[in-house]
């Protein structure tokens, strides 16, 4: 009986770790989850007035640190109270609250499998809605091809895709059903998972 029960909770805790797996399978991914190991990106709100947090995540880096970041938040928010972004270290050199040209300085981000590099936390009623994009700065000199990015080492601009792959989609969503399209690079079982 005590072997069936430890097989059973080894099975549960692998179960659980595979399904808590990253949502986004490629390098150098930039988006909104709602979560801090980036697997929820589209939530039901069922509260009221209870705190839903938000976090702006880089997920799987290919440089060891983040030095420096850019993107463009577009959000659209029913909520009650729709919070204030809030940077995890770092100056935004930016004037537009939901543009951000960020510099760490002296304390740069080490690499990991997902850094929060904003987060903001929201409070409504369950018919509360919300969508988010994430997209590149207007204008940007560093990343002039319109996609978010950051810089590993200087002079090194590395360039960031979404999760839905489409920058004009909605990538995260509340009480709204966001839609993730599979790019060309991701395996079966890669695409098996996104469900």
């Amino acid at each position: 009986m005590k072997k069936l029960l430890a097989l059973t909770a080894i099975a549960l805790l692998a179960f659980s770790v595979s399904a808590s797996a990253q949502v986004d399978p490629d390098p150098d991914g930039m988006g909104i989850y709602f979560d801090l190991g980036a697997t929820q990106f589209n939530v039901a709100y069922t509260g009221t007035f209870t705190p839903l947090n938000v976090y702006l995540l880089l997920t799987r880096p290919s440089g060891d640190f983040i030095r420096a970041w850019e993107c463009t938040i577009v959000e659209t928010n029913t909520f009650t109270v729709a919070g204030t972004w809030t940077l995890n270290g770092g100056l935004d050199v930016d004037n537009d609250p939901m543009d951000f040209v960020v510099g760490t300085g002296a304390a740069p981000h080490p690499a990991a499998p997902a850094i929060m590099l904003a987060s903001k936390t929201m409070y409504g009623q369950p018919t509360s809605t919300a969508t988010f994009r994430v997209k590149g700065v207007a204008g940007s000199v560093s990343f002039p091809g319109g996609q978010p990015g950051y810089v590993h080492t200087l002079g090194f601009n590395t360039p960031c895709q979404v999760l839905t792959g489409d920058m004009n989609a909605p990538q995260a969503c509340v009480n709204v059903n966001c839609v993730v399209v599979a790019n060309e690079d991701m395996s079966w079982s890669n695409v098996k998972a996104l469900y």
